[in-house]
């Protein structure tokens, strides 16, 4: 059953521990739960929504704004629970916080190794927006000057569209990132 959640106790913060641990094992490669985030919501507003069988975790969904206008929804479903409706059902209400919410960018992301997650994006109307990449840093890191002419450009405005983004492998000593998928709120 969906459960909409502010702010995540430390029985419930464990439980997604342990479902991003059973995901990682049957899966592989990482997901991407911003732990800072979950560590630290404000109980304000409902910021994830969870799927319980009883005090067993099956699905987790994780809606993070980092302040820009593009919500980022990422999340999981414990591969024994998959195919029975979870993982939409996680979406569909992650979809309506964002709409009740007023964002109309929204992006999903979504491991690139993941089919079932793809066609979830995909049966919502989400496109592969872009890829990420997330790299490990294998030595001591090398102290330098700033870059002046690294400048971050003004981020765009919202589109009203849902986008998922696939995160692609990248070279040795990288960790792969997660697919998205883009789609019209209405």
């Amino acid at each position: 059953m969906v459960t909409l959640s502010a702010g995540l106790s430390p029985a419930a913060l464990q439980a997604i521990a342990d479902l991003e641990h059973r995901v990682v094992a049957a899966d592989g490669g990482r997901l991407k739960l911003e732990w800072n985030a979950l560590r630290h919501r404000s109980g304000e507003a409902v910021e994830d929504v969870l799927w319980w069988d009883g005090d067993r975790l099956l699905g987790f969904l994780g809606v993070y704004s980092h302040g820009a206008p593009t919500l980022e929804l990422a999340g999981m479903v414990d591969p024994e629970a998959r195919g029975r409706g979870i993982g939409a059902a996680l979406l569909n209400a992650g979809l309506q916080l964002c709409k009740d919410r007023e964002h109309g960018s929204i992006l999903l992301v979504v491991p690139r190794s993941s089919a079932a997650g793809r066609a979830l994006a995909e049966r919502q109307g989400g496109r592969l927006d872009h890829s990420e990449h997330a790299l490990e840093l294998l030595g001591d890191p090398v102290e330098v000057a700033a870059d002046p002419a690294s400048r971050c450009a003004p981020l765009p405005k919202p589109t009203g569209r849902l986008s998922a983004s696939s995160c692609g492998s990248a070279s040795a000593g990288s960790r792969p990132r997660r697919p998205t998928a883009t789609r019209t709120l209405s």
